[in-house]
């Protein structure tokens, strides 16, 4: 009878425990969703100050000098700059300048003129220019200028045919339309011609 009774206690001891757990439980939220509701909600503020934070490092990237990093010590990167908090020490903020330089901003990518010069059997010399990679890119800002920027502004002759062959297939009317006025001449001017001869001719008809 006892032991009967200690089971009973047992039992109705641990049903407590186990309500008063799930009335303590806090339900977690999705973290990305705050992110992306405060996102959402600070658009107007926040898309200026990214804005300014990209133009900062691409000019950075563009005035800053050549130089090769090496990636292999990421740990040993982060933990310096954690301990870099006092920004009024000339070596931590040389430590998060050196930070940003190599993880934000990065290096560009630089192509160099090259001139390759080669002597032929018959005394000829002929000379090859061709492009040498000096610099590879790296960083955040190096690659998205590489990757991105640069096959832009190397492929922008394309876009005038890109879009004209684009406004060929969406609209194929009105270039033809355009093409056969400038070949025959305007349908309003014709038209107007064709009315102000008729209306000669029946003046002169009228007359006699």
């Amino acid at each position: 009878m006892t032991s009967f009774n200690a089971r009973t206690k047992s039992i109705v001891l641990a049903c407590a425990m186990i309500v008063s757990a799930q009335s303590a439980c806090i339900e977690l939220s999705n973290p990305l969703t705050e992110i992306g509701s405060f996102f959402t909600a600070h658009q107007a503020a926040l898309l200026p100050i990214g804005v300014g934070i990209g133009l900062a490092l691409k000019v950075r990237l563009d005035t800053k000098p050549r130089g090769t990093y090496s990636y292999d010590n990421l740990q040993e990167d982060v933990m310096n700059l954690l301990n870099s908090y006092n920004i009024f020490d000339a070596n931590s903020r040389a430590t998060i300048f050196n930070f940003i330089d190599k993880y934000f901003v990065g290096a560009k990518l630089r192509l160099d003129d090259s001139t390759i010069r080669v002597k032929e059997d018959d005394g000829s010399v002929v000379t090859t220019k061709r492009k040498k990679l000096t610099q590879k890119p790296s960083g955040m800002m190096g690659l998205i200028d590489a990757y991105g920027f640069q096959q832009l502004e190397a492929n922008n002759k394309l876009l005038v045919e890109i879009v004209g062959m684009y406004i060929l297939l969406n609209t194929p009317d009105q270039i033809w339309n355009k093409l056969f006025e400038k070949v025959v001449g305007a349908p309003g001017k014709s038209g107007a011609s064709s009315t102000s001869t008729e209306s000669t001719t029946g003046a002169a008809v009228a007359k006699e």
